[in-house]
């Protein structure tokens, strides 16, 4: 599993990888009369980017979730808080 600090670079990369890949000169790759499945080229890849970035932006989500839990509960006291609400009164 991959440490918290690694899943934040990739956190940080993944927009990053998205914008380069949707950037004009990139897109113009695509920008044929060439269809896949009757859709032009340009639309296929376009969707595909943006539905498999959404994808991974979910998967790394949640990682990061399972990792920030397991690194709060090694790092934060467990205390009882009906103990400290009785103390309180």
């Amino acid at each position: 599993m991959a440490s918290l600090d690694q899943l934040n670079e990739r956190a940080l990369v993944l927009p990053l990888i998205g914008f380069l890949l949707l950037t004009p000169p990139i897109l113009l790759i695509f920008n044929d009369e060439n269809e896949i499945w009757g859709i032009p080229t340009l639309y296929f890849y376009a969707f595909f980017i943006w539905i498999f970035l959404i994808i991974l932006g979910k998967l790394l989500t949640n990682r990061l979730i399972k990792s920030e839990l397991v690194y709060a509960k090694k790092t934060l006291p467990i205390s009882s808080t009906s103990e400290d609400e009785g103390k309180q009164s």
